[in-house]
């Protein structure tokens, strides 16, 4: 499958696979992460750009 097209893999997986959505969100990621990098750009622009640059934890 086209690599350069993490939406459509997934899709695919969905149709095929049933449960282990810790696994599919890992290759999910792995998909997107691999996309910007070829792309040359953050992950979060992707996802439409930062929101924030900070998050708050206790």
């Amino acid at each position: 499958m086209d690599a350069t097209r993490p939406g459509a893999i997934m899709a695919k997986l969905r149709a095929h696979l049933q449960d282990n959505r810790f696994a599919k969100c890992a290759l999910e990621t792995a998909l997107f992460d691999a996309q910007a990098r070829r792309l040359g750009v953050p992950l979060s622009e992707l996802f439409g750009g930062r929101v924030t640059d900070s998050v708050e934890v206790t």
